[in-house]
């Protein structure tokens, strides 16, 4: 059966030889026609799948980075007692601890009514339970 002559369940001219290979631009066109809605649906799950991995990748890393900030103030503040009062606590703020201990200036500090005092010198900060020195006195009573 080795003839060239055509069978009768295949026509003329649908033979391979005969028929130019499609070029792939074609091939493409009639793919993306055939399959156009299974196309959008997977680029529509591709791009919400992209778009919820960056939330995702961003909100872990604002989560580390909170991580590491709480970290170090736990480590700063198990280094410090801190006292917290009745109304400190109730708006979940820290209290504001002193600084190191420093001397202030002598300087003039003019009242809400007009009237201008002379601050003395006077050392500012350090630690809680040191007794009010002669300088502290004066000042407290300019700032009332």
């Amino acid at each position: 059966m080795t003839d060239a002559v055509p069978r009768d369940n295949e026509p003329e001219g649908n033979q391979p030889e005969d028929v130019p290979p499609k070029p792939l631009i074609e091939k493409a066109r009639d793919f993306a026609k055939r399959h156009r809605d299974k196309i959008a649906i997977v680029t529509t799950v591709a791009a919400v799948g992209a778009v919820v991995l960056r939330e995702v990748l961003k909100q872990r890393d604002e989560a580390m980075v909170n991580a590491d900030w709480d970290e170090d103030a736990s480590q700063d503040a198990g280094d410090t007692e801190v006292e917290v009062s009745g109304e400190d606590s109730a708006s979940g703020e820290s209290p504001r601890d002193s600084p190191v201990e420093h001397d202030v200036k002598g300087h003039l500090r003019t009242l809400r009514d007009g009237r201008v005092i002379e601050i003395p010198p006077y050392k500012r900060g350090g630690a809680k339970d040191e007794e009010a020195g002669p300088g502290d006195e004066d000042s407290g009573e300019a700032a009332a």
